[in-house]
């Protein structure tokens, strides 16, 4: 008996076959489509993604060995350096670097700030052999043979290795935190213009050691001219019957890192330039006058200046000897015409110097200070001047300071500065005498005083010369049209020449002249006479 089997599907799928090992097993159904109509724009986007990547794989295979390439190269041409400096010394170094090329190339050295990527003036190629081996024997290095860069030009030959010399010097003080520090780059680079190396100098700025410091006061309207004296010279190494030369320069604290305004010559008077004000420096050669003579004109400083002023003691200005600290402070200023022989009244305006105190909620105590003991304060007057009398005993030209002081404090609050132009007074007589060299006599004369007041007066006398000449009497008092004779004794007048005194008579009481005698000496040269004598009479 025959026994058919059929599948679940009654679709004319055409005629099926079985196996006698697959006939019992139940028919299975595979649905191939699986909702794909629904997943299909999702997939497509994802794969243009997955697109993207692979291109950017792609890309970043082909270029990476060539980034790495170019970085590593970058990193084996490039040095980092420390620099830390003092103010106003000289620090020297070395950058070396490989000629890559087979011939001879010239290359670019370029120094700027690595912030700002300005070019700078603070660290300088050594243009001079002879500065060059002096450094390097200083810092021992081996001494050069060849030449010196010229400018920023430097020309090397075929797989040559070049000597590249620095010079660094600072006018900047340190910051208030030790760590912080100014990066520079310096670059050397090839005529295509690729770096062939590159060193990062980071500088460390230390602390300034001060050896004179100075306030000076002066005036905004008018110029200023100041001395200021050398204490000690450096010692003399080589020949020591040479005169000293000393490099000066000078810097400002609030200005260090502008080092291009700052203009050297190496003149007998050196000027000085800043972008404030312009300081003439005279006495770089310190053979007779050992001083530094500061001119600024005028209408030049509007406030307080502080700078430092660095004494070098070789030509190459290398080796600091001193450095000092100046303090210009601006303040109100007033010229007086003196006269020599009196006491000369002078009146200050206090309500100029009180408009300089600033205002405090507290009481201050107030006082006023002269600064030279010859320079007396009298009184305020009603109108609120302050009466000064100084006595000038010769020609000069003086400067004294009047001082608002804070007696709680013990501080200065306000400066008036006095200038003083003494001059001699017209003189009332002359007398005019030719001597002989009175070897060690005295020569003796008399002129009488009369006293030309209503009432009886005491006069003092006094001379510009007390060396030379002595007086008698030196104070005497006198009635009415009475006379009294002055005796003058001079001594001492050996020199054949001109010899010129000035004799005071002044009332003790308000110190002013009533006689101003000018009497001039001439000493005779004998050898010149006795030989002018001895001609005539061959003559004869």
């Amino acid at each position: 008996m025959a026994a058919s089997v059929r599948s679940g599907s009654t679709s004319d799928a055409g005629p099926s076959f079985s196996s006698p090992s697959t006939a019992s097993l139940p028919a299975k159904r595979i649905d191939l489509y699986s909702h794909a109509a629904e997943d299909a724009p999702a997939r497509t986007e994802s794969w243009a993604a997955i697109s993207q990547k692979l291109d950017a794989i792609s890309a970043f295979r082909s270029t990476h060995k060539q980034h790495t390439v170019r970085e590593q190269l970058r990193a084996s041409i490039t040095e980092e350096r420390t620099l830390r400096p003092m103010l106003g010394h000289k620090t020297y170094f070395e950058v070396g670097f490989h000629n890559p090329y087979k011939s001879d190339h010239c290359f670019t050295v370029h120094v700027q700030r690595a912030l700002t990527e300005t070019a700078t003036q603070e660290i300088q190629l050594v243009t001079s052999l002879e500065e060059w081996k002096k450094l390097c024997v200083e810092e021992g290095h081996p001494v050069p043979h060849a030449g010196c860069p010229v400018g920023n030009a430097v020309y090397a030959k075929g797989h040559a290795q070049v000597r590249l010399p620095f010079k660094f010097k600072s006018f900047a003080l340190p910051a208030e935190r030790s760590e912080e520090r100014v990066v520079y780059r310096i670059v050397v680079k090839c005529g295509s213009g690729e770096d062939v190396r590159q060193v990062l100098i980071n500088v460390q700025p230390q602390p300034v050691v001060v050896h004179q410091s100075f306030r000076i006061f002066c005036a905004s309207e008018q110029p200023l001219v100041r001395w200021l004296f050398v204490d000690t010279l450096p010692p003399k190494k080589t020949n020591p019957q040479q005169a000293h030369e000393l490099g000066i320069q000078i810097g400002e604290p609030e200005a260090g890192s502008h080092a291009t305004k700052w203009i050297v010559s190496n003149n007998k008077h050196m000027k000085l330039a800043s972008f404030i004000h312009r300081i003439d420096c005279g006495g770089q050669r310190v053979e007779h006058h050992e001083y530094v003579e500061l001119r600024m004109p005028g209408n030049q400083l509007k406030g307080t200046l502080s700078c430092y002023l660095l004494l070098y003691s070789d030509s190459f200005m290398h080796q600091v000897w001193e450095v000092w600290h100046l303090e210009m402070v601006c303040c109100h200023h007033k010229i007086v015409n003196a006269q020599v022989g009196c006491t000369n009244q002078i009146l200050l305006p206090l309500h100029v110097m009180w408009n300089d105190i600033p205002q405090k909620e507290e009481p201050l105590q107030l006082a006023c200070a002269a600064s030279h003991p010859d320079f007396q304060l009298v009184e305020v007057q009603e109108c609120g001047n302050l009466q000064v009398a100084y006595h000038p005993k010769l020609p000069s030209h003086s400067v004294f300071y009047v001082n608002t002081v804070d007696q709680v404090r013990n501080s200065a609050l306000s400066t008036f500065l006095v200038e003083i132009r003494a001059n001699y007074p017209a003189p009332t007589r002359r007398w005019s005498e030719t001597i002989p060299p009175p070897g060690r006599s005295s020569v003796v004369r008399r002129i009488p005083f009369s006293n030309l007041y209503y009432n009886r007066k005491t006069f003092s006398v006094f001379t510009t010369s007390p060396q030379y000449l002595k007086l008698y009497p030196t104070r005497f008092a006198l009635d009415p049209d009475q006379s009294e004779p002055l005796i003058f004794t001079f001594s001492g007048l050996n020199l054949p020449g001109r010899w010129q005194f000035y004799v005071f008579v002044n009332t003790a009481d308000d110190d002013q002249t009533e006689e101003c005698l000018e009497i001039n000496l001439t000493v005779l040269n004998m050898r010149a006479v006795m030989s002018g004598q001895g001609q005539r009479s061959g003559h004869q």
